[in-house]
């Protein structure tokens, strides 16, 4: 049953629920579920509830957080890069409250809005009555939607209308602080990764705080990078080369593993061992390189640059932590093992082969090598037999 209380009681009233909820989630869907419970208690038959948000993310437009009066629950809907310049986005009232910053009320009931935006025509056939969208602002400048429609016979009233836009401010601010957070969740794991990024954001800032892991590491680079950057020119290479990286970087993620570093052309990255499973960790940095080299292929077939790779494997106990000056940190892997793996990639292209890999790595795992000889490599004290993998990958 409906609860009954003057318009400033039930904004005071709706306020509190908000910044209650807000005070112990970390997820904007818990507010939108929320304001939409709210509503629905207190008598605004809301048929649909979303909040729009921009965000920065190398890959996200933005996200919608939707609430439905038919499931109950809050979708998550997250729009790609270049969404805002889609069609679908232009033709929406949230692209004109997004524009000119201001509340834009269609009264669905009296005709208002309809034949002007499809998405108020299909909110009309499901019963919508009025339809209201408020400009969430920030600090940063952005503009945020919240979009409400009810099905009330005769829409909302002016009084009911004025308790919804009371909470403007407040989703403003809170929007603000879970945006701040996700924009700091995303900066560093965008440059960091999914495994350093959380441990930075979780206080691990200090220098020289570390920590020791065991690993199968991967190092790779470009063959003949140079002479393809003199024959088809910088901007072309560079164009060429995120697409190599972005190849690159998905799969080691698919296969378990963390890109930590670029270094020009080259990348380097780690598989952990979990337990003292070595042979997953190789097996996972194996399948990543076989990846790789197929899907090299199929690149320089679209670009018409033939980017191909030498990868280096080898295992080993490294400092994982941070290291620099106190101002300027790297979170990286240091240890002989690093170093080994560099110089292993390195005899790729000498030896004619896309992968190479060292004897201990390959002793690891059940796979299959072929024998490519003992080699002296920059900086090690003993020669390394390495080995190359059969393409069947058939076991030993």
């Amino acid at each position: 049953m409906s609860k009954k209380y003057s318009a400033e009681n039930e904004s005071s009233d709706l306020l509190e629920s908000i910044v209650q909820v807000a005070s112990t989630t970390l997820e904007l869907d818990v507010v939108v579920q929320t304001i939409a419970s709210w509503l629905v208690d207190h008598g605004f038959a809301p048929g649909r509830v979303n909040l729009a948000v921009l965000t920065l993310h190398p890959v996200l437009a933005g996200i919608a957080f939707g609430w439905s009066n038919v499931s109950r629950a809050v979708v998550k809907l997250e729009r790609p890069w270049g969404f805002l310049d889609s069609r679908e986005h232009a033709e929406s009232p949230l692209q004109v409250v997004m524009m000119r910053s201001t509340p834009l009320r269609l009264r669905l009931g009296h005709g208002e809005g309809l034949g002007r935006f499809d998405i108020i025509d299909e909110f009309a056939r499901l019963g919508a009555t009025d339809y209201l969208a408020l400009p969430i602002r920030t600090a940063r400048g952005d503009v945020h939607v919240l979009s409400i429609w009810t099905s009330l016979a005769e829409g909302w009233t002016d009084a009911q209308v004025a308790v919804i836009s009371s909470v403007v401010p407040t989703v403003s601010l809170v929007v603000e602080a879970f945006e701040s957070r996700r924009l700091s969740r995303t900066i560093v794991e965008t440059y960091l990764g999914p495994r350093t990024g959380p441990r930075v954001l979780a206080g691990r800032i200090h220098r020289g705080e570390s920590e020791r892991i065991r690993a199968a590491i991967w190092f790779s680079d470009v063959r003949s990078f140079t002479t393809l950057t003199r024959r088809y020119g910088d901007e072309a290479i560079v164009s060429a080369l995120d697409a190599w990286f972005e190849v690159a970087v998905d799969c080691v993620h698919r296969n378990e593993g963390e890109v930590l570093k670029f270094m020009g052309d080259a990348l380097l990255a780690i598989f952990p061992v979990k337990g003292d499973d070595w042979r997953r960790a190789v097996d996972c940095a194996l399948d990543a390189a076989a990846a790789l080299h197929l899907a090299e292929v199929a690149q320089s077939q679209r670009s018409r640059i033939p980017m191909q790779s030498g990868v280096g494997l080898h295992t080993g106990e490294v400092i994982y932590g941070n290291v620099g000056a106190p101002g300027r940190l790297d979170f990286t892997v240091i240890g002989e093992a690093v170093n080994a793996a560099a110089r292993i990639a390195s005899l790729c292209r000498t030896l004619d082969e896309s992968t190479l890999v060292s004897r201990r790595f390959a002793e690891t795992t059940e796979r299959s090598f072929r024998v490519c000889g003992n080699h002296s490599l920059r900086g090690m004290v003993e020669p390394l037999e390495l080995l190359a993998p059969n393409v069947n990958g058939a076991r030993t």
